[in-house]
C-alpha cells in the first residue's frame, strides 16, 4: 500500500470541485442551443404558419373589438384531418402539418340589431382556404387580426347554425380554447408521435403505425363560459408569459412532437457528471492505495478532463446524429482515452482492463437511467449502494491511519 500524503487528498477533492464548474457551463450551452431551436421554430412559424389556438365562435356588434361580446357559440364540433411532416433544416427537424378543419355549432341570437360572427384564430396568415356558412348560406368571409369574420344578414330570434370549413399551415401544434357550452373536438393525423397537452386529455385516442385519431368532449356552466371572456384576448399574446400560462391552463390540443429530444436527454445526463468525476477519480485513487501507483495530481486534471469533453461531445454530435449514436461514439472516445491513459498510469494489465471495463458500465447504466423516467430514482439508489458496498469490500483491509500522513 502507498502512503498518501493528506495535501494530495485534499487536493483531489478541489479537482471534483472544480470539474463542476465546466459542468454547469456545458449545462447552460444546451440550455442555449434548446433555446435556439426554439428560436427556429418561431422563425419557422413566420414562414410556414405559427402553431394555432382557435376558440368557438361569437357573436360581435364589432368585429374589431373582443372586448364586447355579445354571445358565445352554444356548440362547437370540429374534425380535422392534419397531414403532418418532418422537414430538416441544418441540424434542426421541425413538423409542418396542413390542416383540414369542419367546424360547425350553434349560436342564440336575441336581437335584431346588426351583427357579426367571428371565428377567433390566434394566427390569420398561411390560410389555404376558409368559407363560412349561417343557416345553409354561404356569406362573405373577412380577415382581421381577431380571425374570420362574415355579417349575419337574417333576423332571427332563436339561433343560427353555421359551418365552417378552415384549411391552413401550421407547425408544432393546434390548441382550442374551450369557451362553448358544449364541445366536441376530433382530430386525425398520420402524425405517429403525438403528445396531448392542455387542461383536459382527449376521452378517446388510438395511436398507431398509421398515425392518431382523438377526441375532445368538454361542458361548461353559462356562468362559467361568460365570465371568462377574457381569455379570447389571450389567445393574441404569444410573447407574454403570464397571459401564455393562464392560456396553457385554459386549453387542451396536441403537439406534434420529434420523438426523440436530444436536449432533454442531455441535460439529464450532465445532472450526473460530478457523480461521474467522483466514482472515476476514487476507482483511481483506490487502485493508488492498493497497488502502490502513483498518480500525480496533473495526472488526475487530464483525466477530469477527458470526463467533462465526454458531455460536450454528447451535445454536439447529438444535434446531427440524435442521442443514440451520439452517446455511443462519446462514450467510445473517452472510454477508450482513459483506458489507454490508465495503461500507461497502472503499468496495464487486469488493473487497466477493470478500470475500462467499470467506465463502459457507469456509461452503459447511465444510457439505462435516463430512458426509465419512472424508475430512475430507485434504480439510481439501488446502483450507488452497490457500488459502495463493492468500494467498502475492496478497502476492507486497508489501513487508512498508515496511508494517509498530514506531516
Amino acid at each position: 500500500m502507498t502512503k498518501i500524503s493528506g495535501f494530495k487528498f485534499f487536493v483531489i477533492g478541489f479537482l471534483i470541485a472544480v470539474f463542476i464548474v465546466p459542468l454547469l457551463f456545458i449545462g447552460n450551452l444546451s440550455d442555449e442551443r434548446r433555446e435556439r431551436k426554439e428560436s427556429f421554430y418561431e422563425q419557422t412559424g413566420k414562414i410556414w404558419g405559427s402553431g394555432r389556438t382557435l376558440a368557438p365562435p361569437v357573436l360581435l356588434k364589432d368585429p374589431g373589438s373582443l372586448n364586447d361580446i355579445y354571445r358565445i357559440s352554444d356548440t362547437f364540433n370540429v374534425k380535422g384531418d392534419f397531414k403532418a411532416e418532418s422537414r430538416k433544416k441544418g441540424r434542426y427537424q421541425v413538423p409542418f402539418y396542413t390542416a383540414d378543419l369542419e367546424i360547425s355549432g350553434r349560436i342564440q341570437r336575441e336581437t335584431s340589431e346588426k351583427m357579426f360572427l367571428l371565428l377567433p384564430v390566434s394566427d390569420t396568415e398561411h390560410v389555404k382556404s376558409i368559407s363560412i356558412q349561417i343557416n345553409n348560406k354561404t356569406v362573405k368571409v373577412v380577415k382581421n387580426s381577431y380571425g374570420f369574420y362574415a355579417e349575419v344578414h337574417e333576423k332571427f330570434s332563436d339561433f343560427a347554425e353555421y359551418k365552417i370549413r378552415l384549411a391552413f399551415y401550421g407547425v408544432d401544434h393546434v390548441h382550442f380554447l374551450p369557451v362553448s357550452k358544449e364541445g366536441v373536438i376530433h382530430i386525425s393525423s398520420n402524425w405517429k408521435d403525438p403528445n396531448f397537452t392542455g387542461s383536459a386529455l382527449p376521452i378517446e385516442r388510438t395511436i398507431n403505425a398509421d398515425g392518431f385519431s382523438s377526441v375532445w368532449s368538454y361542458s361548461r356552466d353559462s356562468n362559467w363560459t361568460y365570465n371568462n371572456t377574457f381569455l379570447f384576448n389571450y389567445m393574441y399574446y404569444p410573447d407574454d408569459d403570464d397571459t401564455n400560462k393562464t392560456l396553457e391552463n385554459e386549453t387542451f390540443g396536441v403537439k406534434f412532437i420529434i420523438p426523440v429530444d436530444s436536449y432533454h436527454l442531455v441535460d439529464r445526463v450532465i445532472k450526473y457528471g460530478s457523480l461521474f468525476i467522483v466514482l472515476t477519480f476514487l476507482a483511481f485513487f483506490i487502485f493508488e492505495i492498493r497497488y502502490g501507483k502513483h498518480i500525480h495530481p496533473v495526472q488526475y486534471i487530464f483525466i477530469g478532463a477527458a470526463l467533462t469533453i465526454f458531455y460536450l461531445l454528447l451535445l454536439s454530435i447529438s444535434e446531427y446524429t440524435g442521442f443514440t449514436p451520439a452517446y455511443a461514439i462519446a462514450t467510445a472516445a473517452v472510454t477508450s482515452m482513459i483506458y489507454l491513459y490508465s495503461k500507461i498510469l497502472l503499468e496495464g494489465g487486469m488493473k487497466s482492463n477493470l478500470l475500462g471495463a467499470g467506465l463502459l458500465s457507469l456509461y452503459g447504466s447511465l444510457y439505462v437511467l435516463i430512458n426509465l423516467e419512472e424508475l430512475s430514482l430507485l434504480i439510481g439508489s439501488v446502483a450507488l449502494f452497490m457500488i459502495l458496498g463493492i468500494v467498502m469490500y475492496t478497502t476492507r483491509k486497508v489501513d487508512w491511519y498508515k496511508i494517509f500522513s498530514f506531516e
